[in-house]
């Protein structure tokens, strides 16, 4: 259903992704590993045509995408449920599905939305910006499903979620897989969850794969998979995951600022923990300041 071969490319002429290939047939799951700044989120951000790729193809369905800009490959069939929840806050559940209707040609709500997400049918005029961050993300996901896409990628979508509602959530991919027959492209920070959920897994490190592999064969030594390829945080030449600055339960900071520190982080091209320290520093100056 999808295939990547020898995928380049490039960022502020920077070398970010170095011949990637893969194969995601129809109705299986690939899951995407690796530590943060890998190449995950400009992989999938390339696939669906919003970076220019400096080299290699992508082929939906036997159709070669290269050159079609994003909302091409969106009607062709690909649909990137991006981090971050990107839904309009300001309108409701529903005037968000309504503007991903528009957004695929005006097609009627697929009754299989409603059925996939019960939490949406009791908020469906509840302002997006008012739903719990689980619920945010089932909204994305729904938005992305309004086309009936041939390929779904996700970009971390467990991220920043309850233990539960990460539960209910890959318990719905797994419907979408055995029931609709709809190919996965799943970056992921739960390396267990991807695992369970998905067929093969790829690990990429500094933009180039270091591990193709059944995800049966991986889940049987997955503390080697962590070791070896994800980085352990206490190595201080590996990278950690954004999983494992975010399980950092000893401190307590909101996820919005956890997160606002890893982007930072990449973008500085620095170790996440080094922003977590001074973050963590202000906040204990402003508590006692406070009392």
């Amino acid at each position: 259903m999808l295939q990547v071969a020898d995928l380049t490319v490039h960022r502020e002429g920077r070398l970010v992704l170095d011949g990637l290939s893969f194969v995601v047939p129809e109705g299986a799951a690939l899951g995407v590993l690796g530590p943060n700044g890998s190449g995950k989120t400009t992989l999938l951000e390339a696939i669906a045509g919003l970076l220019p790729q400096t080299s290699g193809s992508v082929v939906l369905d036997g159709r070669r995408l290269n050159g079609l800009p994003a909302h091409r490959r969106a009607h062709a069939g690909l649909r990137l449920v991006g981090e971050g929840r990107r839904v309009v806050p300001q309108v409701s559940v529903q005037e968000n599905l309504d503007l991903a209707r528009l957004g695929a040609g005006g097609r009627p709500l697929p009754d299989a939305i409603t059925e996939l997400f019960p939490r949406l049918r009791s908020r469906w005029r509840t302002a997006a910006g008012q739903l719990s961050g689980g619920e945010q993300q089932m909204l994305a996901l729904a938005m992305g499903l309004v086309a009936e896409p041939k390929v779904l990628l996700l970009d971390e979508p467990s991220f920043g979620l309850a233990p539960q509602v990460v539960d209910e959530l890959f318990a719905t991919l797994a419907r979408l897989r055995s029931e609709a027959g709809l190919a996965l492209l799943l970056a992921e920070q739960h390396a267990k969850r991807a695992l369970e959920l998905c067929d093969r897994v790829l690990v990429i490190r500094s933009g180039r794969t270091v591990l193709d592999s059944a995800a049966s064969e991986t889940r049987g030594d997955f503390d080697s998979l962590v070791e070896g390829y994800l980085g352990r945080q206490e190595d201080a030449t590996a990278v950690p995951t954004r999983a494992e600055v975010t399980d950092l339960v000893q401190v307590r900071l909101p996820v919005s600022l956890k997160r606002r520190l890893q982007l930072e982080a990449r973008e500085r091209g620095v170790d996440p923990n080094e922003l977590f320290t001074e973050a963590v520093t202000r906040e204990v100056q402003a508590r006692r300041r406070s009392t």
